[in-house]
C-alpha cells in the first residue's frame, strides 16, 4: 500500500472536515491490524518492484493514493486495475469513475495503462464481471490469466 494512502485511510480521512466517503471503519482496523501483524508493506515510489515480476504504479486519486500491478511473467504482462479501472468500459472509452478526486487524474491513468502492456486485454478491471467470461474461471468467482 502507498505510505500516503495508507496515511490518509487511518488518519486524516477521519479528521473534522475531511472526506471519508467509501472508507468502512471496520476497514480500517483490519488495515492496521494487518500492519501491526507485519503483513502490510508500505510503498513511497511509483512503478518500483516490490517483489520479483510484481510492479507497483501510483494511481487515479480513487482513493487518496490508489495504486495497480503490473504482474510480468516470462511470456507477458497482465495489468491488476484494481479500483483504478472498475470497468471495461472507462478503459474503452477513456471515462472516469464518479467516485474519485480527481477525473482528469483518473483518465490519463487509463491512458498510462494502456502503455504498460502489449495487450490491452491484459488489463483486469477491478468490478467488471465480464472478467468472469473474459478469462477461464477456474473457481467460482477465480480466473486464471494466461
Amino acid at each position: 500500500m502507498q505510505k500516503n494512502d495508507f496515511a490518509y485511510f487511518v488518519g486524516d480521512a477521519w479528521q473534522k472536515g475531511a472526506s471519508h466517503t467509501g472508507l468502512d471503519k471496520q476497514d480500517v482496523l483490519k488495515i492496521i491490524q494487518a500492519n501491526l501483524d507485519g503483513r502490510l508493506q508500505l510503498v513511497n515510489a511509483d512503478s518500483i518492484e516490490i517483489i520479483p515480476g510484481i510492479r507497483v504504479f501510483i494511481s487515479s486519486k480513487h482513493t487518496y493514493e490508489s495504486q495497480h500491478l503490473l504482474v510480468s511473467s516470462k511470456t507477458e504482462k497482465v495489468l491488476l486495475a484494481s479500483d483504478d479501472c472498475w470497468f471495461y468500459y472507462n478503459l474503452d472509452h477513456l471515462l472516469s469513475v464518479p467516485l474519485t478526486s480527481d477525473a482528469h487524474a483518473y483518465v490519463a491513468q487509463l491512458r498510462r495503462m494502456k502503455t504498460l502492456v502489449a495487450d490491452t486485454q491484459l488489463i483486469v478491471p477491478g468490478h467488471d464481471p465480464l472478467v468472469i467470461s473474459k478469462f477461464k474461471e477456474v473457481s467460482r468467482g477465480v480466473v486464471r490469466i494466461r
